[in-house]
């Protein structure tokens, strides 16, 4: 085994025996690596059970969690001194494609049967931001998906991997919107029930939320154009904002991942919800897919929407004990599939979206610790957290407990 997991000092199969009843909700595990690695952690994902981890040295490591002693050893085409360390990746849910973005500016795709990253040479000088990678299943190719970057524009991208020297491994880039409020901070797109042809394309501001709903086009060939152009050309968007803040505030946009017995075919069952992050708060709300006229779902999903806001959550605790006159801003968001996880000057606060109760509230970093990255597994419900040199999972145990019993109280 390459991991093993540590809770608080105490070994995990001492647990074992406990109902799970009587187990926490949450509980953060710190992982220990079984082989050393000499250099600081600067990104990390995790997909389908596949956690890649990026060394200040340009190194990458391809980890599968179901067999975590076959690690594959990647490095990049250029050394760090050269491409500039590497800044952030993007993994698709299926963990088949990867894109590995620089502190240059280079940018990277590397597929999942594959161990050398090839250059993005299109994608050269663009600053990725966020991913909406396609909902259809995973294929060869990425197929179109929308990359959002820090400069506001929305590009459309179709990779595929080839080996053939003289082409390149981008079909075609876009840019197909621009948002006036600076970085794309979110993106998500999904496919309207029973309409095959419309998309839901969700996008994250500082200040702003965009829903829009609309057809996409569809060129004579797979891969040959944009799908996405007729709609932000023909569609006008939903916006919900809020007022700027006088500083830079984190802000992210997070989606639930699958329930764990899958999707059904009808219902809310098959509705995921989403959390904003802004300076106002975190708003939350399902992202419903059906509505009595589909130019109405973005309202729809706006004005049934909740506001979390920022002295919901208490301060951190000073040194003597007592609370701290401010709450800390919120540094990082994650969604399961009943609460909010949030990141607080070194502590994870969960909050349960029906009531927004504070159901879990613990300092999970050791002094001198910073979180790196928090990360979500869509397809297999786990969630992860990572400073420069460790490596925590937040464990998730029967989170629905106590849901009947809140919607009952409701009725």
């Amino acid at each position: 085994m390459a991991l093993d997991t540590i809770t608080n000092g105490v070994a995990t199969t001492s647990l074992n025996d406990l109902t799970d009843s009587s187990l926490p909700i949450f509980k953060v595990e710190r992982i220990q690596l079984d082989f050393s690695i000499s250099s600081d952690f600067v990104a990390a994902q995790v997909a389908n059970n596949v956690l890649i981890l990026a060394l200040s040295t340009g190194r990458i490591l391809r980890i599968d969690l179901d067999s975590p002693g076959d690690i594959d050893d990647i490095d990049l085409p250029k050394r760090p001194q050269e491409a500039g360390l590497i800044r952030s990746m993007f993994l698709d849910p299926s963990a088949s494609h990867l894109i590995i973005t620089t502190t240059l500016g280079e940018n990277y795709y590397l597929h999942t049967q594959s161990r050398q990253p090839k250059s993005l040479s299109r994608l050269k000088g663009v600053r990725i931001e966020t991913i909406a990678w396609n909902p259809s299943l995973p294929t060869a190719s990425t197929r179109e998906v929308l990359i959002g970057a820090s400069d506001g524009n929305i590009y459309e991208v179709y990779i595929e991997l080839t080996n053939e020297f003289y082409r390149r491994e981008e079909k075609y880039l876009k840019a197909v919107y621009k948002v006036p409020d600076g970085p794309v901070t979110g993106l998500w797109v999904d496919v309207l029930p029973d309409r095959p042809d419309r998309r839901r394309v969700v996008i994250a501001t500082e200040i702003r939320l965009f829903h829009f709903t609309g057809r996409i086009g569809r060129p004579g060939q797979e891969g040959s154009g944009s799908i996405f152009s007729k709609l932000f050309e023909t569609e006008t968007p939903t916006v919900h904002q809020v007022a700027r803040n006088s500083k830079p505030v984190p802000s992210t946009l997070a989606v639930s991942p699958d329930p764990p017995g899958g999707f059904s075919a009808t219902g809310d069952e098959s509705e995921r919800s989403y959390a904003w992050l802004s300076a106002q708060g975190i708003l939350h709300g399902k992202l419903r897919t059906s509505s009595a006229a589909s130019s109405n779902l973005g309202s729809n999903i706006f004005s049934n929407s909740m506001m979390i806001a920022r002295n919901k959550i208490p301060p951190s605790e000073n040194a003597g004990g007592g609370r701290r006159p401010t709450a800390d801003p919120v540094a990082g968001l994650l969604l399961t599939q009943w609460h909010v996880l949030c990141f607080v000057d070194g502590r994870i606060v969960a909050i349960r979206r029906l009531d927004e109760k504070i159901v879990y509230d613990q300092v999970v970093l050791r002094p001198g610790e910073t979180m790196l990255c928090l990360l979500s597994d869509e397809k297999k419900n786990t969630f992860w957290l990572l400073t420069t040199q460790a490596i925590l999972e937040i464990v998730v145990n029967d989170e629905d407990r106590d849901v009947w019993r809140i919607m009952l109280a409701a009725q």
